[in-house]
C-alpha cells in the first residue's frame, strides 16, 4: 500500500512540476513571436479565420520552416493556437485556421469533403506567397478532420511532411460497415458548433429513413481518399492509429500504411475518439511530433529514423478508477501478423465457447430485438441519446452470454476478431452485435472490442450464413481469467467511457433470430492470438495417450499448425528439424500438464522441402519419441 501511495505521489509531483515549468516559461513564450490574426480570402468569396505566429529571431537563409495546424470537426483554430505559439518559439512559422463552417470562418461545412480540400490548397498558397518562409519545408499536422487534411496535403503534393492522427483514408465508408451505421455518424450531422451545407439535410433525411445503401454510396463520394491518390507519393508520413475509436477503425489505416511508399512511421495504440486516455502513451506520442518535423523541415538528424518503424501498444488489466486499461508499448520493425493464428471458439448450447464442435444436431439460441413501441421513432431516440427511461421502455435489450474455460496462461490478442453465424430470421432486418470481454475470477467483466452486423433485405424463415469482422484491438488476457462473449441486439457495454450509448444505431424493427449452436450449423468467433511461445493449450479433457498429430495444412507455406496430446503431466520438447537432422526451431521445451496443445510453426528463410517435427516426452523415467514429416513449399 505504501509503495502504491509513493507511486501516486511521484506521478502527481511530476504532473505539477510540468505545470509550474510551463507557467515559468509562459511570459517568454508569449513575447518570443509576433502574432497576426486575419481572415484569408478564398476564390469562393468565403474567408477563413486564421492566426499565424512569426518568430522574433531572424529567418534562416531559405526562410522559416512552416507548420500548419488543422483542428478536428466541431472545433476551431482556438484548439491549435497554443501549439502554434509553442512551435513558433522553436523558430517555426506556424499557422492555424478555422475550417469553413467552424469558428468565425464563413462558408458552410460540406463535412470533410472536396470543398475543404480545395480550401487547404488555398491556405498553403497564401503561406507560400509570404517572402519569409521556406516553401520547401512545409508540414501539415492534425487529428481526425485535421488528420484528413494532412493526408490531403500528401495526395495533392502540398506539403513536405505530414502527421495524421486518428484518421484513415477510407474514413467515410468506415462509418457504414456490414449493414450497421455508427452512432457517431449522427454526431457528425448534428454538431451544434458547425454551420452546414444543405447536403447535411439530405444525409439526415436518409438516416431517418434508414436508407443504408444510399448513405453508403452518397456519403463516401468525395470524402474517402482513394488508395490510388496516395500510392505513388513519397512525402514523409507519421500516422497515429487508435483502438476503441468510435469513428475510424484501425485496420484500414494499417493496410494503407503498409503500402505507402514514402518514409513513414506508425503508432498503433490508444488515444483516439473516446479511447482510453493514458498519460504515458500521450507523452510518448507527443515526443514524436517535434522529432519528425525537426527531421524533415529543419533537416536536423533527430534519431527518429533510427527507431523501429512501428510502435504498438496493447491493453491489459488492471483498470484504473476511470475505467482505463493499463497499456504496454512495443517498438518493432514489423507488426507481428506473421505470428498470428486465428483460433476458432465455437458457441455451445451450455453457454460456453470451446475449440471443439458442438455435439448437438439441432440446437439454436434465440436473440430477440424487442422494439416494443412503434411510436418511438429514430428521431425521438436520437433526441434521448438512445438512453434513459423512454428508450429502455421502447427497446428491450436481449443478451446471450458465453464464456471460455479459465485460461491456462497469458494470451495476447492482436488484430480484428471475426465471426461466422448461421441464423434464421423472422424479419427482413435483424441486428447481431458481439462484445468481447475479459472476465476475472470474481465475475467482473472488462470490455475490449466488438463486432457489429445488421442483416438487411432478408427473407423470413431462410437459413443465412454471415461472415463478419470486428474492430482491431490488441489486448493481453491474463492467466486464470476467461474470455467472455456477449451477443446482443443493442451494442451498449459496461465501459465507463460512452458505454451507456450504443456503438451502432439500434434497428427500429421487432425481430427474432435463431442462431445455430449445433454440429451442422456451428457458429463461432475467431480471435487473432499471438503467443511468444508459439504454443497454446486447446483442451484439458481426458487424453488416453501421448500423441503427435499430422500438421495442417500440409503441404504448407506461410505457417502450419501442429497439435499433440499429453496423457499426463510431463517434460516435453517439440522441435523442427530439416531432412539432414539439423535443428531448425525449438517450438517448446519444458513441463506441461495433461491435455491437448496446438503449436504454430512459421518458416523463415527456409528452402522448400521435407522437414521433421519431433515430439520427445520424458515421463516417469521413460522417453517417448514421435516424429512426423512435413512438406514446406515456397
Amino acid at each position: 500500500m505504501k509503495i502504491c501511495q509513493l507511486f501516486l505521489f511521484l506521478k502527481k509531483f511530476r504532473f505539477y512540476m510540468r505545470k509550474l515549468l510551463f507557467l515559468f516559461l509562459l511570459p517568454e513564450l508569449f513575447f518570443a513571436q509576433v502574432r497576426q490574426d486575419l481572415f484569408i480570402s478564398l476564390t469562393t468569396g468565403d474567408s477563413l479565420d486564421a492566426t499565424y505566429f512569426i518568430p522574433l529571431s531572424p529567418p534562416p537563409p531559405a526562410g522559416y520552416p512552416v507548420m500548419i495546424f488543422v483542428h478536428g470537426f466541431g472545433q476551431s483554430k482556438n484548439s491549435d493556437t497554443a501549439s502554434a505559439r509553442i512551435y513558433a518559439y522553436s523558430n517555426y512559422f506556424t499557422l492555424c485556421y478555422s475550417v469553413r463552417g467552424h469558428g468565425k470562418s464563413s462558408g458552410l461545412s460540406t463535412i470533410m469533403s472536396v470543398r475543404e480540400r480545395q480550401d487547404l490548397k488555398e491556405i498553403i498558397q497564401f503561406v507560400e506567397n509570404l517572402d519569409f518562409v521556406d516553401t520547401n519545408s512545409i508540414g501539415v499536422i492534425g487529428g481526425s478532420q485535421g488528420g484528413l487534411h494532412a493526408l490531403w496535403s500528401i495526395a495533392d503534393s502540398l506539403s513536405n511532411c505530414a502527421i495524421a492522427d486518428v484518421i484513415i483514408p477510407n474514413w467515410a465508408s468506415n462509418l457504414f460497415e456490414q449493414g450497421a451505421i455508427k452512432r457517431t455518424f449522427g454526431v457528425l450531422l448534428k454538431n451544434p458548433q458547425v454551420r452546414y451545407h444543405p447536403i447535411r439535410d439530405t444525409l439526415w433525411n436518409l438516416l431517418l429513413q434508414d436508407c443504408y445503401d444510399s448513405l453508403n454510396t452518397l456519403f463516401p463520394t468525395g470524402r474517402n481518399l482513394n488508395q490510388s491518390e496516395l500510392q505513388n507519393k513519397s512525402i514523409p508520413l507519421m500516422l497515429f492509429l487508435k483502438y476503441q475509436d468510435h469513428y475510424f477503425e484501425a485496420s484500414g489505416g494499417i493496410d494503407f500504411f503498409n503500402q505507402y511508399n514514402g518514409i513513414k512511421k506508425m503508432y498503433l495504440g490508444t488515444g483516439g475518439h473516446f479511447s482510453d486516455s493514458y498519460e504515458e502513451e500521450w507523452y510518448y506520442q507527443f515526443s514524436w511530433i517535434t522529432q519528425w518535423f525537426n527531421q524533415f523541415l529543419k533537416k536536423i538528424n533527430t534519431g527518429i529514423l533510427d527507431l523501429p518503424m512501428y510502435t504498438y501498444a496493447y491493453s491489459r488489466l488492471p483498470m484504473d478508477s476511470l475505467g482505463y486499461f493499463s497499456w504496454i508499448r512495443n517498438e518493432v520493425s514489423e507488426l507481428p501478423f506473421d505470428r498470428l493464428v486465428y483460433h476458432k471458439f465455437y458457441f455451445h448450447p451450455d453457454s460456453t465457447i470451446k475449440y471443439s464442435l458442438p455435439v448437438s444436431s439441432n440446437s439454436f439460441f434465440l436473440l430477440a430485438n424487442n422494439y416494443r413501441d412503434t411510436n418511438y421513432t429514430f428521431e425521438t431516440a436520437y433526441a434521448d441519446n438512445f438512453t434513459g427511461t423512454r428508450f429502455d421502455s421502447a427497446f428491450g435489450k436481449s443478451t446471450i452470454i458465453f464464456t471460455s474455460d479459465p485460461l491456462n496462461e497469458d494470451v495476447l490478442m492482436f488484430g480484428a476478431p471475426r465471426a461466422q453465424f448461421f441464423f434464421i430470421p423472422n424479419a427482413d432486418k435483424v441486428p447481431i452485435n458481439l462484445q468481447i470481454y475479459e472476465q476475472d475470477s470474481l465475475g467482473n467483466k472488462y470490455f475490449i472490442t466488438r463486432i457489429n452486423y445488421v442483416g438487411r433485405n432478408l427473407s423470413s424463415g431462410v437459413l443465412y450464413n454471415a461472415n463478419i469482422k470486428g474492430n482491431f484491438h490488441s489486448h493481453k488476457f491474463l492467466q486464470g481469467n476467461r474470455i467472455r462473449i456477449e451477443i446482443t441486439n443493442i451494442d451498449k457495454t459496461n465501459r465507463q467511457v460512452l458505454g451507456q450509448y450504443p456503438f451502432v444505431f439500434p434497428v427500429f424493427k421487432k425481430s427474432e433470430i435463431f442462431i445455430g449452436t449445433n454440429l451442422n450449423y456451428a457458429s463461432y468467433i475467431e480471435l487473432p492470438l499471438l503467443k511468444s511461445e508459439y504454443v497454446l493449450r486447446i483442451g484439458d479433457g481426458i487424453v488416453s495417450n501421448f500423441e503427435l498429430y499430422q500438421n495442417y495444412p500440409n503441404p504448407f507455406n506461410a505457417q502450419t499448425n501442429i497439435e499433440y496430446s499429453l496423457q499426463e503431466e510431463a517434460n516435453i520438447k517439440l522441435v523442427i528439424y530439416d531432412i539432414l537432422g539439423k535443428e531448425v526451431k525449438v517450438l517448446f521445451s519444458g513441463n506441461q500438464k495433461s491435455g491437448r496443445y496446438r503449436a504454430v510453426f512459421y518458416p523463415k528463410n527456409l528452402a522448400s522441402g521435407v522437414y521433421l517435427c519431433k515430439l520427445e516426452v520424458l515421463n516417469k523415467g521413460q522417453s517417448i519419441v514421435i516424429i512426423k514429416k512435413m512438406l514446406f513449399v515456397k
